[in-house]
């Protein structure tokens, strides 16, 4: 049976323990604080952060932001930059009972769930990465009042079946997986972009707007509609482009040096790329 997570770390609160997670109360505020009494934990408004390095039990409430106060890191920052579990739990008159009486029974009754970072690349090799990734959303959307990445975007679905079908990743909806599997929220998206293609071993690229229609035309949803037809940068999931790309360098070099027996046969048997590609190379050299 799997633990539960809230259980344990009220058991560990009442008994002066400290724990590994931090505790996030979902419409909790700063009377509930006073009323609740919680001398045992450090109460961290996320709204107005301010980060501590001693050893304590945490609790969080209030929303992420990115803006830096008590010359403090910003809670956005403090999160993307840690790798802490949350345990998320929604906050009423029944839980400040059952934590004043210390009722673990009642404390069992509540829903929680966990926030942690998630491996970007385990999450595209999901079989149900819709499900999951509404969820995820869903859970998330409750600590981060920003925007809900996911549930009100019109490209989901598309974006969902073109993955699933051809293995092709927008850079859109790449960039928003990222932001919900490793919790963040603010950096660019240049940046992201920068450490997805590290992740993939692949750099984005773009494809005209006829080869997205011809994609679209093959997929069934009527959500498809909303993607409009233009050029749009995707990953390709099924090649590798930076080898690809460091295959046409090498290629290139091996060519400007003019060598006899550097014929383009031989040079793309060495690079293990197609002839027609090195002799499109040897031909734009001349232009």
């Amino acid at each position: 049976m799997e633990e539960n997570k809230l259980v344990k770390w009220f058991i560990n609160y009442f008994e002066n323990k400290i724990n590994e997670e931090y505790l996030y109360l979902e419409n909790f505020n700063c009377a509930d604080a006073v009323n609740a009494k919680f001398n045992k934990a450090t109460i961290i408004d996320l709204e107005n952060f301010r980060e501590y390095s001693s050893k304590r039990n945490y609790i969080l409430h209030g929303f992420l932001t990115n803006v830096s106060k008590n010359k403090s890191i910003s809670s956005s920052a403090w999160l993307k930059e840690n790798k802490k579990q949350i345990i998320c739990v929604k906050f009423n008159g029944n839980l400040l009972e059952a934590i004043k009486s210390k009722d673990i029974d009642e404390i069992r009754k509540f829903n929680y769930h966990l926030i942690e970072k998630i491996d970007f690349y385990k999450v595209l090799e999901m079989q149900d990465i819709k499900s999951f990734l509404q969820k995820r959303n869903k859970e998330i959307s409750l600590e981060n009042d920003i925007l809900e990445l996911i549930l009100k975007d019109e490209l989901f679905n598309t974006e969902i079946e073109l993955l699933k079908k051809y293995d092709i990743l927008t850079a859109n909806f790449a960039n928003k997986i990222y932001r919900l599997c490793q919790l963040d929220f603010y950096s660019t998206s240049t940046d992201i972009g920068n450490k997805i293609r590290k992740i993939l071993n692949s750099k984005s690229r773009s494809i005209t707007g006829k080869k997205l229609k011809e994609y679209l035309n093959s997929i069934d949803t009527i959500d498809k509609l909303s993607m409009p037809i233009k050029q749009t940068r995707i990953y390709d999931l099924n090649i590798n482009q930076i080898e690809i790309d460091t295959k046409m360098r090498i290629a290139k070099n091996l060519l400007s040096l003019r060598k006899e027996k550097l014929d383009c046969k031989t040079i793309a048997k060495v690079t293990e790329l197609p002839e027609k590609v090195i002799n499109n190379i040897l031909f734009s050299s001349f232009k």
